[in-house]
């Protein structure tokens, strides 16, 4: 029975002044009463056999768990412990341990278990834990001793300091401290004197802080946290830096936690504070909540009504003008009203909607049938129209455009047209098309069609690395999206494939600047500036229609997301794009181990390691997907079920993190991964 040992449902924990020491069995005193309880002898055999009334079980096996899929869970925190020799001597209360490796726990729960260990291991008056809210850069005290849940700005306090810093801060009279910040303090009439702030490092990107951990007043009075103790918090911190994510997931994110009435009432308030100062605007966990009713199902109401709430005002509202005739226009364009949808007739309605991403997976057709589709799409639109451009012209375009993509896993044809397709989905089902005139939505569809030309299937990053003669012609400078936008300006410059002749000089000026905005736009390093600009909007009546910035942003946001979009799908069609991701990575990790490189810490893994693949895509869908799809989504409402696709995704990555397998089809929603 050597293996990780944590309370059972049969056995009953040790006493509140026993501890359980790492790598060996319990060794209190055993009373002669004696329970049944389940061991694992090895991963094939299972037996009953009878254990001391307070020896703790091994393991806990979890709702739809296996004994050797628990084995395999429970080797692996230990596994993490054994890394680190200082750990060993480390001996937390069993009960902790129970609490912070159960994924089912309510958040008071875990942080009530969280400040038990941490006041009993550094003897002290008062530890509180809190949350980082990166995207609305908010720390979040979700734990304290007397003081109910508040929020405060992360870069207040001494425990901003270590959030925005990411390294622990001990300091012994926190008052000459030139960050410290009395509110709390007076709020309570508890008298800080020493403190010690512990930030928690995010699970792979340790660059990244979710949350701190706060102690106050070290034992006994007037004396100062030493050394020691700040060794022992972190290998606390260590521990939990797992479960830590998946809790603040939970509450901050996801808006339920299995019942938790503290999650929930964090969440209200920061609903509640978020509508103060923004009316229009829904919360991230207030939205994914309105997904889930108490009998387990999708309630169709509470997002119709959210929907509803959120549209767009009628034509003439403020931010919804109806767009004056466009000056620039093709001369040879009919005079046809302005603020009509995106498609000519209710038959290429009809026949857009059967296109829409959500039920066509692009990744089912040949390169030539997506060709004809481009042309389609494009023709039947109004600015194509407008703009002049030749049926032949834009065939000749459409499938020079398909031989200028490369044969990656991932950056490739199917690819580009995936972006053309959202992007076009998105002109079609949104109030976009108000905000933008013709030659703007043309550079869209253009860019959008051309926005990984030539793509080598490697980083940035990698180019720069390898001092690539891209690197060095653009100066390290969004280095792959320089080329592509060159090819695209080259190619719509060629005289069989020039749609953009049909314009006078003026436009095709516009619609090449369109062009390389748009393609510019899906640098990964402008992800962070475009999310806080769509978070400082209000609501959809905020946006200015007549505001060049505005209407810049609305396009590079259509083309970001739609560039983004392949985890906004359904799980079939995100689960393929996400395997053929994973295999450009792995091609480029190859590549930079055998000139003696590391790779980035999200490439690497194995193809065979479904955990370890599931794990980083859920980090990409918390720090990358949610921050930019929840606040466009709420600008954009009838785009909303794309961040509930977004939701269920990541369960089901949840689910393939913690068992190694997908959940099975009747699961593929997220009510039933709960």
């Amino acid at each position: 029975l050597k293996a990780f040992y944590v309370p059972g449902p049969s056995a009953l924990p040790l006493r509140d002044d026993e501890c359980f020491q790492m790598g060996s069995g319990a060794s209190a005193k055993r009373p002669t009463a004696e329970v049944p309880v389940v061991a694992a002898v090895d991963e094939k055999t299972v037996r009953r056999i009878k254990l001391p009334q307070d020896r703790v079980q091994v393991g806990e096996l979890h709702p739809g768990e296996d004994v050797p899929t628990m084995m395999q869970r429970v080797q692996s925190l230990r596994s993490c412990i054994a890394g680190n020799s200082e750990l060993l001597e480390y001996q937390p209360h069993v009960t902790f341990l129970r609490i912070i490796s159960s994924p089912t726990c309510t958040l008071e729960m875990y942080v009530a278990a969280i400040i038990n260990e941490v006041l009993r291991v550094l003897h002290a008056d008062r530890c509180s834990v809190f949350f980082v809210d990166e995207v609305h850069k908010e720390l979040w005290c979700v734990g304290a001793l007397d003081v109910d849940p508040f929020c405060m700005p992360w870069d207040k306090g001494i425990v901003g300091l270590a959030a925005q810093h990411g390294k622990l801060v001990s300091v012994a009279d926190a008052h000459a401290h030139s960050s410290f910040d009395d509110t709390i303090e007076k709020a309570t009439n508890f008298i800080v004197k020493s403190t010690i702030c512990l930030p928690i490092q995010h699970i792979t990107e340790h660059a990244s802080c979710i949350g701190v951990i706060q102690v106050l007043n070290k034992h006994p009075p007037d004396s100062c946290f030493s050394e020691k103790d700040a060794t022992e918090l972190q290998k606390i911190g260590m521990m939990i830096s797992d479960s830590f994510y998946r809790q603040r997931w939970q509450a901050l994110q996801r808006g339920r936690s299995y019942g938790d009435d503290l999650a929930q009432s964090v969440i209200a308030e920061h609903h509640i504070r978020r509508r103060k100062s923004s009316p229009c605007v829904s919360t991230t966990v207030a939205a994914a909540a309105a997904m889930h009713v108490s009998d387990g199902t999708a309630s169709s109401s509470s997002s119709s009504s959210s929907s509803n709430s959120r549209s767009p005002k009628a034509d003439g509202a403020p931010g919804h003008l109806p767009r004056e005739k466009d000056e620039h226009a093709s001369k040879a364009a009919p005079d046809v009203c302005l603020d009509t949808p995106l498609l000519m007739s209710p038959k290429e309605q009809s026949k857009a909607k059967s296109l829409k991403p959500f039920e066509f997976n692009a990744l089912e057709h040949s390169p030539e049938e997506l060709v004809e589709l481009v042309v389609h799409l494009i023709h039947s639109t109004r600015c194509r129209q407008l703009c002049g451009v030749s049926r032949k012209k834009l065939q000749n375009w459409a499938s020079a455009a398909q031989m200028l993509y490369r044969n990656n896993p991932f950056h490739n044809w199917f690819h580009g047209f995936s972006v053309f397709q959202m992007c076009h989905y998105q002109l079609h089902v949104t109030h976009m098309h108000r905000y933008l005139n013709f030659v703007d939505e043309l550079g869209l569809l253009v860019a959008s069609v051309c926005h990984d030309f030539d793509h080598p299937g490697r980083t940035n990053n990698f180019l720069i690395d390898s001092e690539h003669e891209l690197a060095l012609r653009y100066n390290d400078i969004s280095v792959l999206e320089n080329h592509h936008a060159y090819l695209a300006c080259e190619l719509i410059r060629k005289e069989d494939s020039a749609i953009g002749s049909g314009l006078d000089k003026q436009n095709q000026t516009a619609l090449r600047r369109t062009i390389i905005r748009c393609i510019l736009d899906t640098d990964m390093t402008r992800h962070s500036e475009m999310c806080s600009k769509l978070l400082a909007f209000s609501g959809p009546e905020s946006v200015e229609s007549n505001s060049p910035s505005d209407r810049e942003l609305i396009l590079g946001a259509c083309i970001h997301t739609s560039d983004l979009s392949a985890q906004v799908l359904p799980w079939p069609i995100a689960v393929a794009w996400e395997e053929r991701i994973s295999m450009e990575f792995r091609e480029q990790a190859s590549e930079e181990m055998l000139v003696g490189r590391t790779p980035a810490p999200h490439m690497q893994f194995s193809m065979d390691d479904l955990k370890q693949r599931a794990k980083l895509q859920i980090n990409f869908i918390d720090f990358v997907l949610t921050p930019l799809w929840d606040p466009y989504t709420q600008l954009t409402s009838s785009l909303r079920p794309c961040f509930t696709n977004l939701v269920a995704n990541r369960f089901m990555y949840e689910h393939r993190c913690t068992y190694g397998k997908d959940a099975p089809p009747e699961c593929h929603t997220p009510t039933n991964l709960v």
